[in-house]
């Protein structure tokens, strides 16, 4: 989750796709959503 979020930082992307192992759409991570749950996990 991390190195997700530093790339998306780094180069100005605020969803990443997520794909299944044959590239299919799965769903869409964004960087808010990270953040939420990093800032939850560093409340506990």
């Amino acid at each position: 989750m991390e190195i997700a979020l530093e790339k998306m930082i780094k180069h100005k992307v605020e969803r990443l796709p997520v794909v299944n192992d044959d590239t299919q759409l799965i769903g869409l991570i964004t960087k808010q959503s990270i953040i939420e749950r990093l800032f939850k996990y560093l409340k506990e």
